[in-house]
C-alpha cells in the first residue's frame, strides 16, 4: 500500500482566547494539504474516507489502490471566511460519529438535516490553496475521528488536489477549569499540576476520553504572548470524579527531570514560552480540551495562573 506523505505549512494562528475568559467558536479551517501536484507519478485521487475511531484517513485512487494520508502532524489552524466558489450540485455526502451529516457541493461545505430535507453551508467555509482566481471545485467529503471533516478540493487549471481539514466548534460556555497550585514557580521540581474540569449541566465527567485531556494553548499577559501547548494528561496519574459537584480531577506533568525543557510538561513549555523574559510574576491563562468517549463531543475551558520565573 502506497502512503501519501503531505506538506503542512505553517501559518498564523487566530484564537477566540481572552484573559481568564470563555468564549464560543465556531469551525477552524487548517492550511490546505497539498495531495496531488502535477507533475505527479501517483494518480490522482478519486475518493477519500476516514476511521472515526482512530483518525486514519485513506483514499482510493484512479487506479483502484486504496492508499493512506498521513494527517497525523499538527498543522496550524485558522478561521475560514465564506468560500468564493460557485456552484450548487451536490458531490459527496458524509455522517460523522456524532450522527450530523455533511455534504459538499461544488463550492460549499454543508450542513444537512434529514428529518426536513433542508441543508445550510458552515457559516466558515475552508480556506482555499492561492491557484488562479481560486477556481476549483469540492469533490468528496468524509467524516472522522472527533466530528473532523476533511474535504478533497480540485484546482481547475492545475489539477493539483489539496486535503482541507476542519476542526468541528468546541463547547466552551459553562466549562469551568481550574489549576492547582495558583502560584507555579518555574523552578519548582514537582511532578504534577493538578486540574479539575467541570463541564456543562447536561454532561457526564465520567463519560470523559481521558487520552483527549490536554493542554493546547498558553496566554500571557505583559508581555502578550500567544503560544500553542501539547501537554497530555500524565497517564502515570491516577484521575477521579468527584462525588460532590462532579468535577474531573486529572494531573498534567509538571516537570522532568530526564529533560527539564521538555515541552510536553508544564515547566518545560512555560520556560520555552518566557524565554528572554525578566525575573518576576507573569499572568498566565491555560487552556484545557477533552473529548467524550460516547459522542465525541469536544470542549475547552481556560483557567489563569500566576507563573514565577527566576532565570
Amino acid at each position: 500500500m502506497k502512503k501519501i506523505f503531505v506538506a503542512l505549512f505553517v501559518g498564523t494562528i487566530l484564537l477566540a482566547f481572552g484573559s481568564g475568559g470563555v468564549h464560543a467558536q465556531e469551525w477552524s479551517w487548517e492550511i490546505p494539504i497539498p495531495i496531488w501536484i502535477s507533475p505527479s507519478t501517483e494518480p490522482k485521487l478519486v475518493e477519500i474516507a476516514a476511521d472515526s475511531t482512530t483518525g486514519a484517513v485513506f483514499g482510493v485512487d484512479e487506479s483502484g489502490a486504496i492508499r493512506s494520508i498521513d494527517v497525523t502532524s499538527t498543522a496550524t489552524t485558522v478561521f475560514g471566511s465564506l468560500s468564493t466558489l460557485s456552484g450548487g450540485t451536490t458531490k459527496d455526502i458524509t455522517v460523522d460519529p456524532n450522527g450530523k451529516v455533511y455534504l459538499c457541493t461544488d463550492g460549499e461545505i454543508k450542513r444537512y438535516y434529514p428529518s426536513t430535507q433542508d441543508s445550510e453551508a458552515l457559516l466558515q467555509q475552508p480556506f482555499l490553496p492561492l491557484t488562479p482566481n481560486n477556481v476549483g471545485e469540492y469533490t468528496n467529503i468524509t467524516a472522522g475521528k472527533g466530528g473532523m471533516l476533511f474535504v478533497l478540493y480540485e484546482a481547475t487549471a492545475s489539477g493539483n488536489q489539496y486535503l482541507l481539514r476542519g476542526n468541528p466548534p468546541y463547547v466552551t460556555e459553562s466549562v469551568v477549569v481550574r489549576f492547582s497550585p495558583r502560584t507555579l514557580n518555574l523552578s519548582s521540581r514537582g511532578n504534577w499540576v493538578t486540574c479539575s474540569i467541570d463541564l456543562p449541566e447536561g454532561t457526564d465527567e465520567h463519560d470523559i476520553d481521558l487520552s483527549t485531556v490536554k493542554i493546547v494553548h498558553i496566554s500571557v499577559q505583559n508581555p502578550v504572548i500567544e503560544a500553542v501547548a501539547d501537554i497530555p494528561r500524565a497517564s502515570n496519574s491516577a484521575s477521579t470524579v468527584t462525588s460532590g459537584n462532579g468535577e474531573l480531577v486529572v494531573k498534567f506533568p509538571r516537570y522532568d527531570k530526564n529533560q527539564p525543557d521538555n515541552p510536553q510538561t508544564l515547566v518545560g513549555r512555560l520556560l520555552e514560552v518566557l524565554n528572554g523574559q525578566s525575573d518576576g510574576f507573569y499572568q498566565v491563562t491555560l487552556t484545557v480540551e477533552a473529548e467524550l468517549s460516547t459522542t465525541g463531543e469536544r470542549f475547552r475551558g481556560t483557567d489563569e495562573i500566576r507563573v514565577k520565573l527566576r532565570n
